[in-house]
């Protein structure tokens, strides 16, 4: 049956009007007799005869009552809007949209103030922890506040009298933006018993809800699944190259260590000096004649880069050529200093130095060479002061 209504002003006959605008009517100017028609009457009526407009011209009491028969009266309760936006029919105002969505992401944009609190000292190791932090609550509550956003868009389109497949505006880049000023901007229609409210009230158009509950399953599933593998791939992504970074750092300080207990080991059978060429301490008998033991260090750790490191020696003097003491290596130095530098920054964060004088220490920012440093007046070397000492 038509919603067009006709309804007698004084002398003038007066429509087409919708069926909530004429109860607007008969509420506010009209008198509760005048009389209204639409298609299939066969004649003019007062309106207090008409079932459609009892709810409209209902005294406060009745309304009071319909109330507490189940009719959504306007509410602040951030609670109970936030379930009614979860439920099907019904409308919302402005203020109603716009604290819905806002108590729907309050845990969220909570933790994310406490966390731009927290890393105000801007301390890498703390701004990685709380990053971490605000992506877990927001993956968590996600599907609220998607879900949230979905039916308040609804109900605020159903507020306005605007079909459900104006919900595909929410998808569309630009469009969002637009169509979220308009909803939240653009006043709906007063509150009356019987109203879009009310579950007994008018509905959005059938093509509407169809449209709209297509997008909800389908856009509603689907864009859930890829905000949610953006969010993980944010939060993993990170988290590994943190964690090789992390496994290559702990690697190349045990390739050092045992490069330096390397060359304490040779310096025993070199008369105290050390070896200025790294190859001789993974195959001794290239530098010593007459050497019978095993090699001090694993050839990888020198030839090679592993762990995501490469190597750097530096020597203090070294004997002029054919001067070194018989039985003595011709590369034999009596200081040595190495320098770890990562492959690239995906490979490490620091850079790492160890020399003949116990130092073990690493910086996080600089060339190689600026992490060896001369004695002054002496031709021996060590790890520069620069270099922050590691346990």
């Amino acid at each position: 049956m038509s919603d067009a209504w006709w309804y007698a002003e004084g002398e003038n006959r007066m429509g087409p009007v919708r069926t909530r605008d004429l109860g607007a009517l008969l509420r506010g100017s009209l008198p509760a007799g005048t009389l209204v028609w639409r298609e299939g009457f066969p004649d003019w009526k007062p309106a207090d005869q008409v079932p459609e407009f009892r709810a409209w011209l209902a005294p406060p009491l009745a309304a009071a009552a319909s109330h507490a028969a189940g009719e959504e009266a306007p509410t602040w309760n951030p609670i109970r809007l936030v379930s009614r936006s979860l439920a099907t029919g019904g409308r919302f105002d402005r203020n109603e949209y716009l604290l819905a969505n806002l108590t729907a992401m309050a845990p969220a944009l909570l933790i994310e103030g406490l966390a731009f609190w927290k890393t105000l000292s801007g301390e890498p190791a703390l701004v990685a922890h709380w990053q971490t932090v605000v992506r877990l609550v927001w993956i968590l509550t996600a599907p609220i506040w998607f879900f949230v956003g979905i039916g308040s868009i609804l109900r605020r389109l159903n507020d306005l009298g605007k079909p459900g497949w104006w919900l595909v505006g929410a998808f569309l880049p630009g469009v969002n933006a637009i169509v979220g000023l308009y909803l939240l901007f653009t006043p709906g229609e007063p509150w009356t018993p019987g109203s879009a409210r009310s579950p007994g009230g008018p509905a959005p158009p059938a093509a509407g809800r169809s449209v709209a509950s297509t997008v909800v399953l389908v856009g509603g599933l689907g864009c859930l699944g890829v905000m949610g593998l953006g969010i993980v791939a944010a939060i993993v992504v990170p988290s590994l190259a943190r964690a090789r970074q992390a496994a290559n750092e702990a690697g190349a300080l045990g390739d050092l260590r045992a490069m330096v207990a390397a060359q304490k080991a040779y310096a025993l059978v070199n008369g105290s000096f050390f070896e200025g060429d790294g190859a001789c301490l993974s195959a001794p008998t290239r530098c010593l004649a007459g050497y019978k033991g095993a090699p001090l260090l694993d050839p990888a750790v020198v030839d090679s880069a592993r762990n995501g490191y490469r190597w750097e020696i530096y020597r203090g003097q070294v004997f002029a050529p054919g001067t070194a003491p018989l039985g003595r290596s011709p590369s034999s130095t009596n200081a040595f200093a190495f320098v770890g530098v990562p492959l690239s920054d995906l490979h490490g964060r620091r850079l790492f130095c160890a020399d003949s004088w116990g130092a073990l220490c690493a910086a996080d920012t600089g060339p190689p060479a600026q992490l060896v440093e001369q004695l002054p007046s002496t031709p021996w070397v060590r790890c520069a002061s620069r270099c922050q000492p590691l346990p």
